[in-house]
């Protein structure tokens, strides 16, 4: 059986003149045939850009020596096809199409000077081919299936000689000897020619229109003896010839392809279509179908075929997967060997020596050293992955005699050729790859002609490249497995299976299979290599191995393929035979650009496409032969180079990991391996095939040595194909090697900058070892302070790793478990952290959750019967299996609710031993701050290392305390927070208590003022002191002015701003201050934090409170003066500002020693005033006598007004009605929060209408349960006693839905307001009057009657003083003043006479101006309205001063009646109904 074809279609010849010799070298000349389109029949055009042809002769060919000579390099090879000495013999049509290689085209060699010789001879023998040859596609016969399968066409070459004796035909050329030969006598050997030519065309080229032109005619080379003209004219002919039969060959052969190619998927898609029939066979259909893919090859489609050999691959393993199912074995006529020969025999060749040497001598690698001529006897099928010729594939695939193994490696190796084909990869197989099949047996000697053929860089296409290699990875990958399964088979069947010790066998299982594996990575590393890729990779492969580089300049690169190349010189294998000495440690060089460093300096762009795709394909095929060396290391040696693995087996095992011994190579290894690994199998390396593999098992630093070499190339292969994520893991890797060798410095550096990337992703196994060795490194070089820091991050990936294989049993348990798991993935303790600590200048703060865990506070508070302090349990458990000496426990509590919070620690007494496990801790408070809070963090301080626990909530507010009210305010905001536990913080009914109040007098010309009060309660206070703090802006408070309300109350220290220290205070006992404050702006609210520190008998206390203080005025006051001649009238309007109902108690105006004021009394009534409902009244206001002489005047009065507002009121009856009932129970003690919650509710619940409606009902509506919201105040309470007072409580309301306001006193405190009202001044006061005349016109009308159409003789008067002028200096000259005044017209009055004018008047002075009205319609019309007011025009040059001044209109609200002047009116109403009438005779008032 012929082996799979190379590229290119065979023709075949027909020389029987023996003329081939002459015209071979111009036809290699032209070839590879160039530029052909196919149009498939499915619609699309395949472009060929080179067709590669294989010449070969027929049978009645006679090859000359001559023609021997273009089988050479320089020739044949170059021009991509190959000439064939040996001719063909006739075969028999094989049964199945594509396993025999046909012609394409056969061609026939003609030679004739004229057509006589034609006539005579030549046309009878070309007759007589073309008969044997002719396609039956010509012939009046159905063509066969086998036919289309091996189409071909012909061709006749008629070659023209340059003369008539100028050609020597071969000697050899034998001639059908029955025709009869004649020289030829044309003289015009052209012109003979010609008529040669179109005689054999008319022949055979067949008389119909669209008959294919099958004859071409080339002329020889020109001869030296002919003129320049003659040569010329003969070549431009014979490119003509050459030119035409290059078409035709183009031509014929795409239309032999074409029938070939319907006819295989005609055949295909009729055997897909029997798939589901009983007797299908897979191979025979592979078979089939792969003839398809080879004549797309042949071709040039190396795409086309590819994509067969993709379907045949994925049907392969549909077939695999089927019958791994257990499909119906009756419908299954596949069938594959169940092993491969091959691997069978490897396996026992390594069974026969490893019986050489006897395990039962305990022998060593140091004392039976591996040689590796000992190995050669095991044959390496992974280095001959891609060599089809190994075996007659093709023919055991048709016998059903071939491997699942064998199956896969076929398929997948022409895959990988028509890839490495299409990136542009020249190889010849039958040299690299039987060149590295013979790497680990015999020593094989190649000369430089067997190499593969370089191909330039800037052919290569790089991303077809990395196509092939990820199509490698995925391949070998799967097929380990299959391996495995293989030789499990074939030792099931070997006569060596009974072996005595079945741990070996499965050690040589084991390394056949990643032998194999490893084999395979090397082969298509050397196949894929790039030197421009090399390029890239050396500068980082210098950083990360700086001495085992080697440069590559004229090596293309190579220094960054893991496998050694045989015969090419400066080679340096990335497995070294003999590991390089480490340096010093004194001398070792710090990585400044390490592998991280190495990551984030990526190369620039490369100008070649797809450089980061192979780099990147490249690391994923050197990381699985990097696995690979790790795990035949961890099966031979015990060694681990994954930290991967490492974690996973410090994970799997409670064993604490330990060093392994570098100095001594023949100890094995401790832990986990030392379970896995019998020191039998550790000598068995008969298995190994790879001699790579075999010097890495010489000792642990050559393992090592070699692991990190191949570390750093694929982790230089991720940096360039820009795999982050794996060139970190890769650094983490070449750390554990550094580390394992014991150069901690450079591990420690490695360490350093993983740490960030495996605490962000989350790698919590493999950090935790990472961190483990990070720590040992540190404390081996005494950097301290790193130590404890590393070893606490350590210790906490530890604790939470042992927490989690804790049950949940004990979760919440006070009680120690019996046993307590030690720390098994770690070597640190926090005994030694602790003791490094000390030295330490600064404190180190970890976080608390990776050390403790279900940390909780109590729900609730307990105070102490003693003093005024609180304690409150705090539980956590402990995951550290260590006693911790606990010095320091600090929790701070956080308030909630509001936007300014408050802040409250609480801390325990004395040193605490924390133990293992559930621990419940007493901490202490002597502060109190009432309010809700949740804890914001918790701090276990022991020596300098402090675990924090921080769960602040966010807030943007000032830390800031709580006052009484504030706090009761918000308990109902504190759902907010959920998920929080929330705590209650509250003070008892008998402790001190502090509030901030407004002051209940309040006058508007005075300083504000605020009132502090300070409620003792059981404990005496011998000393104290007050801390206020302003909380608004602009507010300033005068600590320096406070003045004490109570005589037994004494202040000894004001002096200091913000500060009041007082003496003693009994107890039971309360205490009033009052502090002026001013403001630099308008607020409605302010906030004062007060603070009220104190000692008593048990020790120094204090109590906090943020008042918010309401400070605007409930009320509004509008005033209304009208001035007379002698008095002044004020009109005091008193109305609601915030829509509150008021009660005014008390409303005067006092007046003073100039001025006296005559107002109504409401001493004895009590008046509620409303929004729209307001108080009014008017107020006289007279000079005193003697008082208009004064020069200067006492003008400011004042108005006081008692007042309550009325929803204080109502809440100040439902907290006294609360607390009565409250009195007489055992929950007095909650009183302090529970009043203030009700008043709280009570006041959401009010609005305008609401208080209106209870004010004018006089009763109120409590709520319920609830609608109060008593469940708030009770979550932060002891649950039996909140019980208890949540059924009190309903009990209560069920008793109390509504509450009277009649006949209850009130205990809010009634507001006192006093106003500053100045008596209002004014320069001139006009008194206008507008008098009738005596009605000359009309003596019947009245004086207040005018008729209509007739004028109205009417005097305005104006009288001048300065009575309420207070800066009128009496003992001087009066001035004069100029005014001008103005009567308006509007539509009830014509104005006659001097409407405006100008005058001057001084005090006293009566000015008198006549007008004529003249009414236009008739009614009571109001008299026009007059505007008197200063002149601003001065006379002449002087101008006259500014006036202010009123006017006393006395006669605006004066009205005359205007009626009309006729006496009798005679009218005549139109008799017929119409409406209409006439106007018959009138008679005026006069007549």
């Amino acid at each position: 059986m012929e082996k799979p074809p190379a590229a290119g279609v065979t023709v075949e010849y027909s020389d029987p003149w023996g003329i081939y010799h002459s015209v071979a070298h111009e036809l290699h000349e032209r070839l590879p045939l160039k530029g052909l389109h196919w149009n498939n029949p499915s619609g699309f055009i395949r472009s060929i850009d080179n067709l590669y042809i294989e010449l070969v002769p027929d049978d009645r060919s006679n090859p000359t020596p001559e023609s021997t000579s273009f089988d050479d390099s320089s020739s044949a090879q170059d021009s991509g096809h190959v000439v064939k000495i040996e001719a063909s013999k006739k075969e028999r049509r094989h049964q199945f199409p594509g396993l025999r290689r046909t012609p394409y085209l056969k061609i026939y060699l003609l030679i004739c000077s004229d057509v006589d010789t034609y006539r005579a001879s030549s046309r009878q023998s070309v007759r007589e081919w073309v008969k044997g040859h002719t396609p039956s596609v010509q012939s009046s016969s159905k063509l066969s299936k086998q036919e289309n399968h091996d189409a071909f066409e012909w061709l006749i070459v008629h070659v023209l000689p340059t003369s008539a004796d100028g050609f020597r035909p071969s000697s050899s050329a034998k001639p059908d000897s029955n025709v009869e030969k004649r020289p030829t006598s044309s003289r015009w050997p052209s012109r003979s020619s010609s008529s040669v030519i179109e005689k054999i065309r008319s022949d055979f080229n067949g008389a119909s229109k669209n008959a294919v032109d099958r004859v071409a005619q080339i002329h020889l080379a020109e001869r030296p003896a002919e003129d320049s003209v003659q040569i010329k004219r003969r070549s431009q002919d014979g490119q003509n010839g050459w030119d035409d039969l290059m078409t035709k060959l183009k031509a014929l052969i795409l239309t032999s392809f074409g029938l070939r190619v319907s006819q295989y998927e005609e055949d295909i898609k009729e055997k897909e279509m029997q798939r589901s029939l009983p007797g299908w066979n897979f191979n025979t259909f592979f078979v089939l179908k792969e003839g398809l893919a080879m004549g797309f090859e042949n071709i040039g489609l190396l795409e086309d075929a590819l994509t067969v050999y993709r379907e045949l691959a994925v049907g392969l393993k549909a077939v695999i997967d089927e019958q791994d199912g257990g499909g119906d074995a009756s419908e299954q006529t596949t069938r594959f060997s169940l092993y491969t020969d091959e691997l069978k025999e490897a396996f026992e060749r390594a069974i026969n020596l490893s019986r050489r040497n006897d395990p039962g001598l305990n022998a060593s690698p140091s004392t039976a050293p591996h040689k590796a001529n000992e190995h050669t006897q095991v044959l390496d099928l992974g280095s001959s992955i891609l060599d089809t010729d190994r075996k007659p594939f093709r023919n055991l695939i048709l016998e059903s005699n071939i491997s699942v193994f064998d199956f896969q490696c076929y398929v997948y190796a022409r895959q990988m050729t028509l890839l490495l084909r299409l990136a542009n990869v020249l190889v010849q197989k039958s040299a690299l790859i039987k060149d590295t099949a013979s790497n680990g047996s015999a020593e094989t000697h190649t000369t430089k002609s067997h190499l593969p053929s370089p191909s330039s860089d800037n052919s290569i296409n790089l991303p077809i490249l990395a196509e092939s290699i990820e199509l490698s990875t995925e391949f070998i990958a799967s097929t380990t497995q299959i391996v495995r399964e293989d030789i499990r088979n074939a030792v099931k069947r070997s006569e060596m299976s009974q072996y005595t010790n079945p741990e070996i066998l499965d050690t040589i299982h084991d390394d056949l299979t990643d032998s194999w594996t490893f084999s395979a990575s090397q082969c298509i590393l050397e196949m894929t290599s790039s030197s421009s890729l090399s390029k890239q990779l050396d500068p980082l492969l210098r950083q990360l191995k700086p001495n085992n580089v080697p440069s590559n300049e004229n090596n293309g690169g190579q220094a960054t393929d893991l496998v050694h190349r045989h015969d090419l010189p400066n080679r340096t294998s990335s497995l070294p035979l003999n590991a390089a000495k480490p340096k010093p440690l004194s001398q070792e060089i710090l990585p400044s650009v390490t592998s991280l460093d190495a990551v984030r300096l990526l190369p620039p762009g490369t100008t070649h496409p797809g450089a980061s795709e192979l780099a990147a394909q490249r690391g994923d095929l050197l990381y699985l032969a990097r696995r690979v060396l790790s795990s035949i290391g961890f099966r031979h040696g015990g060694w681990r180079g994954n930290l991967a693995d490492v974690a996973s087996t410090t994970e799997a095992q409670d064993d604490e990991m330990q060093d392994i011994d570098l100095e001594d190579e023949l100890k094995p290894a401790k832990g986990a391996a030392e379970n896995s690994i019998i020191a039998s199998s550790a000598l068995i390396t008969a298995g190994i095939s790879d001699k790579n593999l075999l010097s890495a098992l010489e000792s642990s630093k050559s393992f090592y040595t070699a692991y990190e070499d191949l570390t750093a190339l694929t982790l230089a292969c991720y940096v360039v194909g820009d795999r982050r994520k794996a060139a970190e893991a890769m650094t983490a890797d070449l750390a554990y090697i550094r580390f394992q060798l014991k150069d901690y410095s450079m591990a420690a550096s490695y360490f350093r900058q993983l740490a960030p990337f495996y605490a962000k992703d989350g790698w919590s196994n493999l950090e935790t070892v990472m961190l483990d060795m990070y720590t040992q490194c540190l404390k081996y070089l005494g950097r301290i302070e790193d130590y404890v820091h590393v070893a606490l991050r350590t210790l906490a990936k530890a604790v939470r790793s042992t927490s989690r294989a804790m049950t949940e049993s004990r979760i919440g348990s006070f009680e120690q478990p019996r046993t307590w798991h030690t720390l098994s993935s770690t070597s640190v303790c926090l005994k030694d952290i602790i003791a490094a600590s000390v030295s330490l200048d600064q404190p180190v703060s970890v976080p608390m959750d990776k050390y403790f865990d279900n940390i909780r506070l109590d729900t609730h508070i307990l105070h102490s019967p003693d003093h005024d302090g609180f304690t409150l349990n705090l539980q956590l458990r402990n995951l550290i299996p260590e006693d911790m000496e606990a010095v320091t426990v600090r929790a701070r509590l956080i308030s909630v609710g509001e936007e300014q919070r408050s802040e409250l620690w609480l801390t325990t007494e004395g040193v605490r031993v924390v133990k293992p496990g559930m621990a419940r801790i007493t901490l202490r408070s002597n502060i109190m701050l009432p309010g809700w809070y949740v804890l914001g963090n918790l701090s276990i301080q022991s020596s300098n290392i402090i675990f924090v626990n921080d769960s602040s909530p966010t807030s943007n507010g000032p830390l800031l305390a709580r006052s009484r009210d504030s706090a009761s305010s918000n308990l109902l905001h504190h759902q907010d927070l959920d998920g929080q536990q929330r705590l209650l913080i509250w003070a008892g009914a008998r402790s001190l208590e502090g509030r901030v109040v407004h002051c209940e007098e309040t006058s508007l010309d005075q300083p504000r003022l605020i009132k502090l009060e300070i409620v003792n309660g059981k404990e005496q206070v011998t000393k104290g002191k007050l801390l206020l703090r302003a909380a608004s802006a602009g507010l300033r408070l005068h600590t320096a002015e406070a003045v004490v309300l109570d005589s037994d109350f004494e202040i000894t220290d004001k002096t200091q701003p913000g500060s009041i220290s007082f003496g003693g205070l009994p107890a039971d006992t309360t205490a009033s201050i009052r502090i002026p404050y001013g403001l630099e702006s308008d607020l409605r609210d302010i906030v004062v934090r007060m603070e009220v520190m104190y000692t008593t008998s048990e020790g120094d206390f204090a109590y906090a409170c943020n008042s918010k203080i309401p400070i605007f005025l409930p009320l509004a006051i509008n005033v209304q003066d009208v001035f007379k001649q002698n008095m002044l009238f004020s009109r005091f309007t008193i109305g609601t500002a915030t829509s509150v109902p008021l009660r005014i108690f008390k409303c005067s105006l006092e007046g003073n020693s100039d001025f006296r004021a005559d107002a109504p009394s409401f001493t004895s009534t009590e008046l509620d005033v409303f929004d729209l409902q307001p108080l009014s009244f008017i107020s006289r206001i007279r000079h005193r006598s003697g008082s208009t002489t004064k020069i200067s005047l006492q003008r400011k009065m004042y108005l006081h007004i008692d007042f309550r507002c009325l929803d204080e009121e109502i809440c100040a009856v439902a907290e006294r009605l609360f607390h009565a009932a409250l009195v007489n129970t055992p929950f007095l003690e909650f009183s302090r929060i529970l009043e203030p919650t009700l008043s709280s509710a009570l006041r959401r619940t009010f609005s305008a209408q609401n208080v209106e409606a209870s004010v004018l009902h006089r009763r109120v509506h409590l709520g319920s349960f609830a609608e109060i919201g008593w469940e708030i105040p009770l979550a932060g309470l002891h649950t039996d006693k909140g019980n208890k007072l949540r059924e009190w409580l309903r009990n209560w309301h069920e008793n109390h839905q509504t509450f009277s306001l009649e006949g209850t006193a009130s205990s809010s405190p009634m507001q006192h307001l006093i106003v500053p009202v100045d008596v209002p001044q004014v320069q001139v006061l006009l008194t206008v009057r507008l008098k009738h005349m005596s009605n000359l016109a009309s003596p019947e009308f009245e004086r207040d009657c005018c008729p209509i159409g007739q004028g109205l003789p009417t005097e305005l008067t104006i009288h001048h003083t300065q009575y309420w002028d207070g800066s009128r200096k009496h003992n001087s000259e009066e001035p004069a003043f100029e005014f001008c005044y103005e009567v308006h017209t509007n539509t009830d009055w014509l104005i006659g006479g001097q409407r405006k004018g100008h005058y001057i008047a001084s005090e006293g002075d009566d000015v008198s101006f006549s007008l004529l009205l003249w009414p236009q319609r008739i009614g009571r019309l109001l008299l026009p309205p007059i505007d008197i007011r200063p002149s601003n025009d001065g006379a002449g040059e002087q101008e006259c001063p500014v006036v202010s001044c009123e006017m006393d209109y006395r006669d605006q609200s004066r009205t005359i009646l205007v009626a009309s002047d006729l006496s009798r009116t005679t009218v005549n109403l139109d008799p017929s109904g119409g409406g209409g009438g006439w106007l018959m005779e009138s008679q005026s008032r006069k007549s």
